[in-house]
């Protein structure tokens, strides 16, 4: 009981963690393009809003109540895109990666030989002599 409780532990952990990248995602690539799409469509208002005072209405405040009007839009916008793709979206979890090959240290031997200028080999399975 306590191994599987440990596994589902283990997997709810897993998608937890791909759910908030998922939501992440999800948000940031909804939010960028409606906020893109928004400022694009007030830079027209602005352009065209001088042609209500053609029909005797005050500019600043058609363009407060249009921009206003369209912000409402945009955040209902975002509402329902981030909201259907959640529900549209299928999480398969990924395997974890195989692990590394652990390398192994060369063996070592019982008495390296040490050898350079000045060394004679010294180390080497001489049979313990001394020196004179």
């Amino acid at each position: 009981e306590e191994r599987d409780n440990a596994v589902r532990s283990r997997i709810e952990n897993i998608l937890r963690t791909e759910l908030l990248q998922l939501e992440r995602m999800l948000c940031l690539e909804t939010l960028d393009s409606a906020w893109k799409d928004h400022l694009y469509a007030m830079d027209q208002l602005r352009d065209s809003i001088g042609f209500r005072a053609f029909s005797q209405l005050d500019p600043r405040t058609e363009y407060k109540r249009e921009g206003s009007r369209m912000f409402r839009g945009v955040l209902k916008n975002i509402r329902e895109r981030v909201t259907d793709m959640v529900f549209k979206a299928k999480l398969t979890p990924q395997a974890p990666p195989p692990p590394a090959p652990v390398r192994q240290a060369p063996p070592i031997s019982p008495m390296p030989l040490i050898s350079g200028p000045g060394f004679d080999g010294i180390g080497a399975s001489s049979g313990g002599g001394t020196v004179a």
